[in-house]
């Protein structure tokens, strides 16, 4: 079994209904980048006590099947027993349903003699001729979320015999193939739960989202009142994500979860000033669920009102059919909004009157503007209050 064939394992169910290792695949390319990588979920050659990677690689996807990888082995030695061979496959398929069910139908199938004898023949291709496959019962191994282990002799015209262990493991929609290849009868079978529970040791592990970036909160300094919203940081694995804002002490430490606070956003209330924010994020995957926290917070701060350290602006001409265009100018305290009212100034620009409806950051004036200055009021408002500043007036209008 080369890499490029132990691919496409459900596509091996065929016309029996068994899963077959060996269907035709050839070579593929590596998953994307956040996908799930099944080159992670293999045996690799640290599992033994000795013996070498013959050959590797990924296998080509299908209408089933979205990735998957081989590990051959040769001259394995694990747990004090040699085995000539030993090939180590994953295959990410599209849903858990689909794996559930392939592999029930495989151990149905395989509980037939027919289904057996079926299964079998595909172990006679490029064998030598007058050569006998007999596939033993199906058992489970009590491993991941499904298994089937399964003895299959072969023996040659001359009585020269070989066998192969195999094992077929199910972890959520990851199917994991063991194949041992052993001389005389089938003594490798034993082995074949060790090395399955190694296998779903990893896979379990590469199936939990894995963080690379924590989780962050916009503004780092959160004001009372006003909304802090939360990234779910950087991932691979995941699906969903949920949110739990913590209530932590000023050091950012002593944290508890704050009632109903489960959103992307929060805002602040009275009681949480002095203190410090974090935001746990729990990224949920095929594997299961991972949380990590944010760093925290500075402490919450109650807002400022709004005061203006430079007054609005007014940039264009005063002439009827030109456009006015008002900047608010410079104010401290909580981040505000704007309003703006247009008005009509003396030529002092001691008395000054609303222009109805005008109350847009921009103005154009018109014939009733004639003989009339032009300023603006900026009224800036925040959770603390509001507070208004007017502008210097304009030319008088022609």
């Amino acid at each position: 079994m080369t890499p490029g064939k132990a691919g496409a394992l459900l596509a091996g169910l065929a016309a029996c209904g068994a899963l077959v290792s060996s269907a035709g695949a050839s070579p593929g390319a590596a998953p994307p980048a956040g996908a799930l990588d099944p080159a992670a979920m293999v045996l690799k050659a640290e599992d033994f006590s000795k013996g070498k990677v013959e050959d590797e690689g990924y296998g080509d996807v299908s209408a089933l099947v979205e990735s998957s990888f081989a590990r051959l082995f040769s001259g394995v030695v694990y747990r004090g027993k040699s085995i000539p061979a030993v090939a180590s496959v994953a295959e990410v398929v599209k849903t858990e349903k689909t794996a559930s069910s392939a592999l029930t139908t495989a151990a149905r199938t395989l509980s037939t003699k027919k289904g057996r004898t079926q299964f079998g023949a595909q172990f006679l291709d490029g064998a030598p001729k007058g050569t006998t496959a007999t596939v033993g019962l199906p058992h489970s191994l009590r491993i991941g979320d499904g298994s089937l282990e399964i003895a299959v002799t072969l023996v040659t015209k001359d009585h020269r015999m070989g066998s192969l262990a195999l094992a077929y493991i199910r972890v959520g929609r990851v199917f994991a193939v063991l194949e041992l290849s052993t001389a005389g009868r089938p003594a490798a079978i034993p082995l074949v739960k060790g090395l399955g529970t190694v296998v779903v040791k990893r896979t379990h592990q590469a199936l939990l989202p894995a963080n690379s970036a924590l989780p962050t909160i916009t503004p780092s300094g959160p004001l009372v009142g006003l909304p802090a919203t939360a990234s779910a940081g950087t991932w691979t694995g995941s699906k969903t994500f949920t949110y739990q804002w913590l209530h932590c002490d000023a050091a950012g430490g002593t944290c508890a979860p704050i009632a109903g606070a489960t959103g992307k956003t929060y805002t602040p209330t009275a009681t949480d000033v002095g203190a410090t924010l974090r935001v746990a994020v729990t990224a949920h995957g095929d594997g299961g669920s991972v949380t990590v926290r944010s760093a925290a917070t500075t402490p919450v701060a109650a807002p400022a009102p709004p005061v203006n350290t430079a007054p609005p602006t007014i940039s264009g001409t005063a002439q009827q059919g030109q456009t006015l265009t008002a900047s608010p100018g410079t104010w401290s305290g909580s981040p505000p909004t704007f309003a703006y009212q247009w008005q009509h100034c003396d030529a002092a620009a001691t008395t000054c009157t609303d222009i109805g409806g005008a109350t847009a950051a921009t103005y154009v004036p018109t014939a009733i503007d004639a003989g009339f200055a032009i300023r603006v009021v900026v009224t800036a408002s925040g959770p603390a209050g509001t507070a208004s500043a007017a502008s210097a007036p304009t030319a008088v209008v022609p």
